[in-house]
């Protein structure tokens, strides 16, 4: 079974430029506006569009992975 892990797209759309992404890759899984910037059979460079940024709605909580040490 495969963990779950909350994404804050908002937050992506706020802090980067640019996302890598392997291939092929399902593009509706990535909720956040983007321009393809260049692309091989790899990977894809996109352009995280700035619009989508709503600073007043960046989430408070954070991520906790667990570690091995």
């Amino acid at each position: 079974m495969q963990d779950v892990t909350y994404v804050d797209w908002n937050r992506i759309a706020c802090d980067y430029d640019f996302l890598m992404v392997t291939m092929p890759v399902e593009m509706s899984m990535v909720r956040v506006p983007t321009r393809r910037v260049r692309a091989n059979d790899a990977a894809a460079l996109l352009a995280v569009d700035k619009v989508a940024c709503h600073p007043d709605r960046i989430a408070k909580r954070r991520v906790h992975l667990h570690s091995e040490h």
